[in-house]
């Protein structure tokens, strides 16, 4: 049998299993750890399907803009790989991958990551580099070791989630989550997701409320937190990787999931 044979073999097994891993509630205050990660379902599934991606190298594909001499380009914007770059003559820009590798290009140049990775020998940033200099635009690598001066680990030790505005958050499995008290709180609040509802409540004199043990979460979860029936916030959660290459690869991680609030401090200190 050939490996794809057996790969796929392996697949139809998978499916066949229950995919779902909910980062389930520890009895440790505000712990969620996901139950068999990897194990079952969905998490050796996707570990399978990312791993001919792993052999090969860490992906281009979508970028965060860490520093331009552009004023329309701001720094922490997600250039998609199918968005049109342009960088006139003379204007730099230098972009942040999720492998943690940074592009410095110097215009001119005008296109998308996706036309020169398709016309590139591979997907890697190095490649990709290569394919922008056969277009005669300045490009050079800049390895994923540099730091961003800061204690990463502090943007996802304790996550404050504010109920009247919505969000994205990046969680780890050692997160601590919390709900802020809301000004003037009174009235009935509650939890809603998947067409249930969980009832919360703010002990009088209590700032913030630690997130329900009892209400698990998983990777892209989408949360309403209602007041009186109605929804006031929506806020969803990304899981990050426990053991990133480096500080820029994390930065790049929380970037691109969307987690702007925890991760700007720590990309601008990486930029300068």
């Amino acid at each position: 049998m050939t490996h794809t044979a057996i790969f796929m073999s392996l697949v139809a097994r998978i499916m066949r299993m229950d995919d779902r891993q909910p980062f389930a509630a520890s009895a440790e205050r505000g712990l969620r750890l996901p139950r068999c990660v990897g194990a079952t379902g969905r998490g050796l599934l996707a570990s399978m399907i990312l791993l001919p991606i792993v052999i090969r190298g860490a992906m281009a594909s979508d970028a965060v803009l860490l520093s331009s001499t552009i004023p329309a380009y701001v720094p922490g914007m997600v250039i998609a790989a199918t968005d049109r770059l342009m960088l006139p003559e003379g204007a730099s820009a230098t972009l942040l991958f999720q492998s943690g590798q940074m592009l410095r290009l110097r215009g001119p140049f005008e296109g998308s990551l996706e036309h020169l990775q398709s016309a590139s020998a591979g997907e890697s940033v190095p490649a990709l580099a290569e394919a922008f200099r056969l277009r005669g635009v300045d490009a050079a690598v800049i390895g994923g070791t540099r730091t961003a001066g800061t204690p990463l680990h502090l943007a996802l030790d304790n996550v404050q989630i504010d109920p009247q505005h919505s969000g994205i958050y990046c969680l780890q499995t050692s997160t601590s989550i919390w709900i802020s008290r809301p000004p003037g709180a009174g009235g009935e609040y509650g939890l809603r997701w998947r067409g249930n509802t969980r009832a919360i409540a703010f002990p009088a004199g209590a700032a913030r409320i630690e997130w329900p043990d009892d209400v698990s979460i998983e990777d892209g979860d989408r949360f309403e937190i209602v007041t009186n029936g109605s929804a006031q916030a929506t806020v969803i959660f990304r899981t990050m990787s426990e053991h990133p290459a480096s500080d820029a690869a994390w930065i790049a991680e929380g970037i691109l999931h969307g987690c702007r609030n925890q991760f700007d401090a720590a990309l601008r200190q990486l930029g300068q």
